[in-house]
């Protein structure tokens, strides 16, 4: 099976790096428990502007893994599954993402095709499942969509939700020890 991953969020915690930058600059003390809409410029003193973090490589420098998430990938590889990465970039910020997965160990530089660079994630083919935190990416895929719960995505309802990657791991387990589907 292939699982479309997101990256944003889902693998690493994008928000918390942007934050980390964001309340140093601008002497807030927003938390990502406070952001309950996919938006975040709702949420921030310097408003639309804080959009500029996401054309900044240096978020990357220091980025952090998501909970679990370096050995639930590995988890999912070692039940023969593929893990295909997918994440929106900015032009500024292209490849990024790549280098910090190869560098926390999530990817090899041989892994180049396990790794895309996709605003609409709709396109991906249907028979794989994804897991991603964005409710738009889920609603728009034709296939089983696995929504990753995060402040932004609780407001809404899916048939399938994570809250980390014990459960993305348990859900693993069982259908493969019941040779079945998600969904």
């Amino acid at each position: 099976m292939k699982i479309l991953l997101d990256i944003d969020d889902v693998v690493l915690d994008l928000v918390g790096s942007l934050l980390k930058k964001y309340n140093i600059e601008y002497e807030d003390n927003l938390t990502k428990d406070k952001i309950t809409d996919w938006y975040i410029g709702n949420f921030c003193k310097c408003g639309e502007e804080v959009y500029k973090y996401f054309k900044d490589k240096s978020l990357y420098d220091d980025i952090e893994p998501i909970k679990n998430s370096l050995e639930g990938v590995k988890f999912l590889r070692l039940l023969n599954h593929r893990v295909i990465f997918c994440t929106h970039s900015s032009i500024e910020v292209a490849g990024e993402k790549f280098k910090t997965l190869v560098r926390m160990g999530y990817l090899t530089e041989d892994q180049q095709s396990d790794y895309v660079e996709a605003k609409d994630k709709s396109l991906f083919d249907p028979s794989m499942i994804m897991i991603d935190d964005k409710p738009d990416n889920i609603r728009s895929f034709k296939g089983t969509g696995i929504i990753f719960s995060q402040p932004w995505s609780l407001k809404e309802d899916f048939p399938v939700r994570v809250s980390d990657w014990k459960e993305i791991c348990d859900l693993f387990r069982i259908m493969a020890k019941n040779k079945e589907k998600i969904v």
